[in-house]
């Protein structure tokens, strides 16, 4: 394999084929095998440019995949099993918790143990590390979600977060979300798909997308993503601290304890307010 890939994406090359035997498919640029299309001589007259395994990763950990037994187009995200508060994200994704149908936590598919055999870069080879797969009408289901929440003890407290990661990719062409922690199931939305790398385009890095206007669309829906901050806790429990992007919330304090449902709703508030803000600004242009 030629030496045209970052760091970051060679440390997805020595894992594909351990990737390979849990049942998930990389693109070929992330094949050990790999060599750019474009330099072999039957190309000889394209572009880099013009070939799809040209284009890199878009965020270091987190690639697009295919689950073999199915096809279904997967998102995998190298994480450490604590920080992204894995366990919280699997308790909600329990059949119990599914079962009720306000629960829009994003689906999580499978968390896969990266064994120590497996070499990463020194600062990836904590024995916690993971692997933690995700598949990609917002105000109704985000107040039914962060209900759903807060009846069951959990706190989200990063209502109106940025999106980082594979949810800026699945977001960033719909402005109105992409300030906030959601995520919009693209499937109906975007018919034809999109690549994980440069989401103006279908997978084959070519074609531009087709979109559906989402008023045309039914069936969508949203997910609450990111977990990081989100806590369990007990009634009538409080706590201090300067968790949460809306720094201006009567209730944050670091001294002053607190009611952290009511940050959520703060956050959810600030937030529908943005949403009305930018339906405005469109209305007027």
């Amino acid at each position: 394999m030629e030496c045209l890939l970052t760091d970051d994406e060679l440390e997805w090359v020595r894992l594909q084929p351990f990737l390979l035997q849990h049942g998930y498919k990389l693109r070929p640029r992330y094949h050990p095998s790999w060599k750019p299309s474009w330099k072999r001589p039957w190309n000889f007259y394209k572009y880099e440019a013009e070939c799809e395994d040209s284009i890199p990763l878009r965020t270091y950990n987190v690639i697009d995949a295919v689950r073999i037994k199915d096809g279904v187009k997967v998102a995998i995200k190298r994480t450490i099993f604590e920080y992204d508060n894995i366990p919280l994200l699997q308790h909600l994704n329990s059949d119990e918790m599914r079962a009720d149908p306000r629960n829009n936590a994003v689906p999580l598919l499978e968390v896969i143990p990266v064994p120590l055999s497996v070499p990463l870069s020194d600062e990836d080879s904590d024995p916690d590390h993971v692997m933690l797969l995700v598949m990609p009408r917002l105000a109704p289901q985000v107040f039914r979600g962060i209900e759903f929440l807060h009846d069951n003890g959990i706190a989200h407290r990063q209502v109106s977060d940025c999106c980082h990661s594979l949810y800026v990719i699945l977001m960033e062409m719909f402005r109105d979300a992409c300030m906030f922690n959601f995520m919009m199931d693209p499937t109906d939305v975007i018919p034809g798909g999109f690549h994980h790398s440069i989401q103006f385009y279908q997978p084959d890095g070519k074609t531009l997308i087709r979109v559906r206007d989402r008023c045309t669309v039914p069936s969508l829906k949203y997910y609450i993503i990111d977990f990081e901050t989100a806590e369990y806790f007990p009634p009538n429990s409080l706590c201090t601290g300067l968790i949460g992007q809306e720094k201006a919330a009567p209730e944050l304090s670091r001294t002053v304890p607190f009611d952290p449902y009511k940050l959520d709703i703060y956050q959810l508030g600030m937030l529908v307010h943005r949403l009305m803000e930018v339906i405005m600004l469109n209305a007027n242009q």
